[in-house]
């Protein structure tokens, strides 16, 4: 069977909702407990919670147009296998791989006294899959955005592990299509404290970019005073400059001045 899975939020509790596709007028041997497994493993339901009753209708409405339910039964088993040990903690996540949209984690298998069945992966907190082995590549992202993330495993019994030890990971900026992108420095005008400087980057691909950014680290201890036509960040001597709002798209071919940068030598600091 195979099902499309939808999770929402009332004022006090959540609803899961698994819908048959493609649907049936009339089911038999429909094990509950696998769907109610996998609502665990997405977080929807609390293993330590349990099952009160099982009812059927649209909406526990008796009659629901084109929905009616003729008749149904259920048959229950008594509770749980007993098993109340969670996985361990997976361990050595790493991100493998990054392009402009998607980043590819791996890690430690966890371990389990009678077996891991998945683990879940969270992105800045929030859940973003579930997969069966230790890989995961987390697609759709903003080129140049930086994520955290962390991994638990659970089991069958919906015993799940701690969140591992986070890693930060940032997508490429994207676009350069085969080429990528290449930048220049250079001064354009110095005096005895100080000195201006073009850095220029251009795109040697084959498809526009997105978005962009130049890192490089001072090898003494200048310091800017001022940046326009991108966004700074600094991290000691070590400065990052992307893209502004308006201009991180470049065409093949094409240049940006990222900003000409005043900067300073000397013990003047960075202006707040």
């Amino acid at each position: 069977m195979n099902w499309a899975v939808w999770t929402g939020q009332q004022t006090s509790w959540k609803i899961i909702s698994y819908v048959l596709d493609p649907g049936a007028t009339s089911v038999t041997n429909l094990d509950l407990k696998s769907l109610i497994n996998d609502a665990v493993a997405r977080g929807s339901i609390n293993p330590s919670h349990y099952l009160i009753d099982v009812e059927a209708g649209f909406e526990i409405w008796q009659g629901g147009q084109g929905l009616a339910t003729n008749s149904f039964s259920v048959t229950t088993t008594a509770g749980g296998s007993g098993d109340t040990t969670a996985p361990s903690v997976p361990a050595n996540l790493a991100a493998t791989g990054v392009t402009s949209s998607s980043v590819s984690l791996s890690w430690s298998p966890a371990t389990d006294n009678v077996g891991v069945a998945g683990y879940r992966v969270y992105r800045d907190g929030v859940q973003v899959g579930t997969p069966t082995g230790a890989t995961f590549t987390d697609t759709g992202l903003s080129a140049a955005s930086r994520h955290t993330y962390t991994v638990a495993a659970y089991d069958a019994a919906g015993n799940v592990s701690a969140q591992s030890a986070g890693v930060t990971a940032t997508t490429s900026p994207g676009g350069g299509g085969g080429g990528g992108c290449t930048a220049t420095y250079a001064v354009t005008n110095q005096w005895s404290t100080g000195f201006t400087a073009n850095v220029t980057v251009a795109n040697t691909g084959t498809t526009a970019t997105t978005g962009w950014k130049v890192t490089w680290t001072w090898g003494g201890n200048q310091q800017i005073a001022s940046v326009w036509n991108g966004v700074e960040s600094r991290s000691g001597q070590s400065e990052t400059v992307t893209n502004a709002g308006y201009n991180g798209a470049i065409a093949p071919g094409g240049k940006r001045p990222s900003g000409s940068r005043p900067a300073t030598r000397g013990p003047i600091r960075r202006p707040r």
